[in-house]
């Protein structure tokens, strides 16, 4: 989250947002293991044609969303992600993941809700309580200095101990 405390602040990073050149990345597990190492999502996004609190990639008026991933980590049935959405779309990083078939981890919302109860993680002793997705790092030009900030934010212990539980079953094959 970033937060102006002036009008002149406010400018200069909405100016930034608009021109897309904040670098946001995100980190998620998602199900499935992705063939490639990396990859492009040039998708619309719009609401969805029946359900009105959902968005879609199926939509007549959508708007152009970019999503860039990279593969860090794969398991047995579940992948880590880098994710840089180049677009600000509604739940786009969500949407985006859900229409190439590989959802969140515990999205209620975009996955299927037979993969929330997935049999991977019937063992696992840390089971999400949210979907699986942390903002990372952002990255900006600094408003008053002119020089380039950039924040990082840990993996969440939630998060962190999946992951720990995934690769500790990853080592026992």
């Amino acid at each position: 989250m970033v937060v102006a405390k002036n009008d002149e602040a406010l400018q200069h990073l909405t100016r930034q947002f608009k021109n897309r050149t904040v670098e946001k990345i995100y980190l998620a597990i998602v199900y499935g293991k992705l063939n490639q190492d990396e990859g492009l999502i040039d998708s619309a996004i719009g609401r969805h044609p029946s359900e009105r609190k959902r968005m879609s990639t199926r939509t007549r008026r959508g708007r152009p969303a970019v999503t860039l991933w990279k593969v860090v980590e794969r398991f047995d049935g579940l992948t880590l992600l880098e994710i840089s959405p180049k677009t600000g779309r509604t739940h786009q990083i969500r949407v985006h993941l859900s229409a190439m078939g590989h959802p969140l981890l515990g999205d209620p919302l975009y996955g299927k809700k037979r993969r929330t109860q997935d049999p991977v993680l019937r063992e696992c002793p840390q089971s999400p309580s949210r979907q699986a997705l942390h903002a990372y790092r952002l990255a900006f030009i600094h408003p008053r200095t002119g020089e380039r900030v950039e924040f990082v934010s840990p993996i969440p212990q939630d998060m962190k101990d999946i992951l720990d539980w995934l690769r500790s079953q990853k080592s026992e094959e």
